[in-house]
């Protein structure tokens, strides 16, 4: 039984070793692939994955009824585009914060808060104080006609 055993596993062996050697020969084998261009290959996939990972600040549409409550406010087109311009810019600015994996819950809610603070800062800065207060006054208004009062039923 040894004997049958020990033939069975020579022939395998054999068989293994002579298509192996048949498979170094084949032309259908590339050839390994130089430093230099795993190097550049493993640059483009780091490349490739950094712009999938990172997400696009969404962008702040400029709504009909934003701008129609801007010129309500008494601001002018510059001011408007302005306007626009800072909340585009904050808004990528928030967007990175809360893409940010290495902050924890809180301090990307203390984070989004400071950077809301400075954006209504700006805007008041870029507004004025009184087309400020009239913009606030306006858009407070709106939401209270666009959201009406939910009722509670009783049974």
């Amino acid at each position: 039984m040894k004997k049958i055993l020990f033939i069975a596993v020579a022939i395998a062996a054999t068989t293994y070793t002579a298509s192996a050697q048949q498979a170094k020969a084949s032309p259908t084998i590339a050839p390994a692939p130089s430093k230099e261009q795993l190097a550049k290959d493993n640059q483009k996939k780091a490349e490739s994955v950094d712009k999938m990972s990172a997400t696009p600040a969404p962008k702040r549409k400029i709504v009909a009824g934003s701008t129609a409550s801007y010129k309500k406010a008494g601001l002018t087109q510059e001011q408007i585009t302005e306007v626009n311009k800072i909340n585009a810019d904050f808004d990528q600015r928030k967007a990175k914060m809360q893409n940010d994996n290495g902050l924890t819950p809180e301090q990307k809610k203390a984070g989004l808060e400071a950077i809301e603070a400075e954006r209504n800062a700006s805007v008041r800065k870029s507004m004025g104080d009184n087309a400020y207060k009239r913009y606030t006054l306006v858009n407070s208004t709106e939401k209270v006609k666009a959201k009406p009062v939910k009722t509670e039923k009783k049974n």
